[in-house]
Protein backbone atom coordinates (compact mmCIF):
# COMPACT_ATOMS: atom_id res chain seq x y z
CA UNK A 1 0.00 0.00 0.00
CA UNK A 2 1.14 3.51 -0.73
CA UNK A 3 1.23 6.16 1.99
CA UNK A 4 1.02 9.95 1.97
CA UNK A 5 3.60 12.27 3.51
CA UNK A 6 1.87 11.96 6.91
CA UNK A 7 2.12 8.16 6.81
CA UNK A 8 -1.57 7.57 6.10
CA UNK A 9 -2.45 4.80 3.65
CA UNK A 10 -3.81 6.33 0.45
CA UNK A 11 -7.54 5.83 0.56
CA UNK A 12 -10.61 7.60 -0.78
CA UNK A 13 -11.82 7.75 2.82
CA UNK A 14 -8.98 10.23 3.51
CA UNK A 15 -10.20 12.70 0.85
CA UNK A 16 -8.63 13.56 -2.47
CA UNK A 17 -4.95 13.47 -3.33
CA UNK A 18 -3.09 15.74 -5.73
CA UNK A 19 0.35 14.62 -6.86
CA UNK A 20 2.60 16.71 -9.11
CA UNK A 21 5.79 15.10 -10.36
CA UNK A 22 8.14 14.99 -13.31
CA UNK A 23 7.49 12.22 -15.78
CA UNK A 24 9.26 8.96 -14.90
CA UNK A 25 12.64 8.50 -16.55
CA UNK A 26 11.81 5.39 -18.54
CA UNK A 27 12.67 4.09 -22.00
CA UNK A 28 9.14 2.86 -22.67
CA UNK A 29 5.72 3.92 -21.42
CA UNK A 30 4.33 4.64 -17.96
CA UNK A 31 0.82 4.24 -16.57
CA UNK A 32 -1.11 4.89 -13.35
CA UNK A 33 -4.14 2.72 -12.57
CA UNK A 34 -6.45 3.00 -9.53
CA UNK A 35 -7.65 -0.24 -7.98
CA UNK A 36 -10.40 -0.76 -5.41
CA UNK A 37 -9.17 -2.88 -2.49
CA UNK A 38 -12.73 -3.24 -1.18
CA UNK A 39 -13.67 -4.96 -4.46
CA UNK A 40 -10.85 -7.51 -4.33
CA UNK A 41 -8.31 -5.37 -6.17
CA UNK A 42 -10.40 -4.84 -9.28
CA UNK A 43 -10.56 -1.53 -11.13
CA UNK A 44 -12.48 1.17 -9.29
CA UNK A 45 -15.79 1.82 -11.11
CA UNK A 46 -16.49 5.40 -12.16
CA UNK A 47 -19.05 7.23 -14.28
CA UNK A 48 -16.46 8.26 -16.89
CA UNK A 49 -15.11 4.72 -17.46
CA UNK A 50 -11.63 6.18 -16.91
CA UNK A 51 -9.32 3.56 -15.43
CA UNK A 52 -5.79 4.65 -16.19
CA UNK A 53 -3.66 7.58 -17.28
CA UNK A 54 -0.46 7.09 -19.23
CA UNK A 55 2.27 8.97 -21.06
CA UNK A 56 0.04 9.48 -24.12
CA UNK A 57 -3.10 10.64 -22.30
CA UNK A 58 -1.73 12.80 -19.46
CA UNK A 59 -1.69 16.57 -19.95
CA UNK A 60 1.65 18.15 -19.06
CA UNK A 61 1.94 21.36 -17.05
CA UNK A 62 3.79 24.30 -18.61
CA UNK A 63 6.98 23.29 -16.74
CA UNK A 64 6.83 19.71 -18.05
CA UNK A 65 5.54 18.14 -14.83
CA UNK A 66 2.34 16.10 -14.64
CA UNK A 67 -0.38 16.54 -11.99
CA UNK A 68 -2.62 13.65 -10.95
CA UNK A 69 -5.75 14.04 -8.84
CA UNK A 70 -7.21 11.00 -7.13
CA UNK A 71 -10.65 11.25 -5.53
CA UNK A 72 -13.71 9.15 -4.90
CA UNK A 73 -16.14 11.15 -7.03
CA UNK A 74 -15.55 13.12 -10.24
CA UNK A 75 -16.89 16.61 -10.71
CA UNK A 76 -19.09 17.27 -13.74
CA UNK A 77 -16.18 18.84 -15.68
CA UNK A 78 -13.54 16.21 -14.80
Amino acid sequence: MFKDIKGNTLSGANGSYVITTSEPDVNAFWSITAYDTKRGGFLHPNEHDRYHINNTSAAKNSDGTVTFTFKTKCNKND
